[in-house]
């Protein structure tokens, strides 16, 4: 942000408003259209809004900004009647806003790091202890995925059009193991999506993984191409016969329910 056109502007709204001409507000909010609860009045944030504030003598109004935001300066139209004082609270910065006279007016200009906040400033008997705003681009923000979730969706979701579609799983499979092979090899689960195949193991295997092959007729195993993504064995095609192979006589046989043999 530019803080000479910012300090600019500032001292240009100033000399206007202490020498008594009208300053031209374009977007007035007043605090009719904020959300009210208790003592808090809650705008929502715009650039170029001039927000209503409603201060009392012998009372502060705290002006709380967004957190993160860091105040850079704050220009009032009339320093003489108007006490003005911040403080930032744990990552929150704070305006403090105290009228010394009855019924006087004034507008003021908060600057930060991030955004310029525009107050028409009235004393008044009845005052509003706590502004703030919420921002727009707070509410409209998209979730952040966290890593589980984005794995999640890898395995179980496809993005069609910008959208998340879940797949429609086959988990319709049996298990047949080896006379020799401990049943902690077994896998936790196995579905299809018509294309792929996942085969999810237990913590137990992640340091003895076995080799995937296809089975055809009773004897011949053919190696299928898989890759380990996310704790699954991920082979791009469907079977009718798979074994899991820790070794000559410690394997898995996988079958689709109507294929068990």
């Amino acid at each position: 942000m530019n803080v000479k056109r910012i300090l600019s502007a500032a001292l240009f709204m100033t000399f206007f408003s202490c020498a008594g001409a009208p300053v031209v507000v374009s977007a007035m909010h007043t605090t009719n259209e904020a959300w009210q609860a208790e003592s808090r009045l809650e705008y929502i944030y715009n650039y170029d809004g001039v927000y209503e504030v409603f201060a009392r003598k012998g009372y502060v109004v705290d002006v709380t900004l967004k957190s993160g935001e860091t105040v850079s300066g704050v220009v009032a139209g009339d320093t003489a009647r108007w006490m003005v004082e911040t403080a930032t609270i744990g990552t929150t910065p704070h305006v403090f806003i105290k009228p010394t006279e009855d019924g006087i007016k004034t507008n003021f200009l908060i600057y930060t790091n991030s955004r310029v906040y525009h107050l028409s400033v009235t004393e008044q008997n009845q005052y509003t202890p706590i502004i703030r705003w919420s921002y727009p681009e707070d509410v409209y923000k998209p979730k952040e995925i966290t890593p589980a979730e984005a794995a999640h969706n890898e395995i179980f979701a496809d993005t069609v059009d910008g959208q998340l579609v879940y797949k429609t799983l086959n988990r319709d499979y049996r298990f047949k193991g080896s006379k020799r092979v401990n049943e902690a090899l077994y896998p936790l689960e196995v579905f299809d999506d018509g294309v792929r195949t996942y085969i999810r193991l237990g913590e137990n295997n992640k340091y003895d993984l076995p080799v995937l092959y296809r089975v055809e007729g009773k004897k011949k195993l053919t190696l299928i191409n898989y890759r380990i993504r996310h704790g699954y064995i991920i082979a791009d095609r469907v079977f009718d016969h798979a074994r899991l192979k820790y070794s000559a006589s410690e394997y898995v046989d996988i079958f689709p329910k109507e294929a068990v043999q």
